[in-house]
């Protein structure tokens, strides 16, 4: 993935590129992680997943990266793209309605999935 970020963003032109991953293995566990490029490369953990729907995951990694990328940066941008991803894999459908509490519980460690 480091390597797909770095050539899309010289290819490109961009500022910044974030890319993300998600693996099922089976339809209920899997792993999802991202990187993301700016004038380096930031990374984050990798969360282990238990599936209760994967629809929306690159969505919700999209839209928790441009939130953090936009308020405080790429590496913060990352976490929450993440962090929103693997929460979405938590409730059924493809639409995440997430709060940034939520979203902080995910980064401690303190939040498997949401609770709804």
């Amino acid at each position: 993935m480091e390597d797909q970020a770095v050539f899309m963003k010289e290819k490109f032109g961009s500022s910044v590129v974030a890319v993300a991953e998600g693996r099922l293995p089976s339809a209920r566990v899997g792993t999802w992680q991202g990187v993301a490029a700016e004038n380096q490369l930031f990374h984050d953990r990798s969360y282990d997943l238990e599936v209760i729907d994967a629809a929306g995951a690159f969505s919700a990694f999209a839209g928790g990266f441009l939130y953090g990328y936009l308020t405080e940066g790429a590496d913060i941008g990352l976490r929450y793209g993440n962090a929103a991803a693997a929460l979405s894999h938590s409730v059924p459908g493809n639409l995440l309605w997430i709060t940034k509490e939520e979203i902080s519980a995910q980064f401690s460690g303190t939040a498997a999935k949401l609770r709804r």
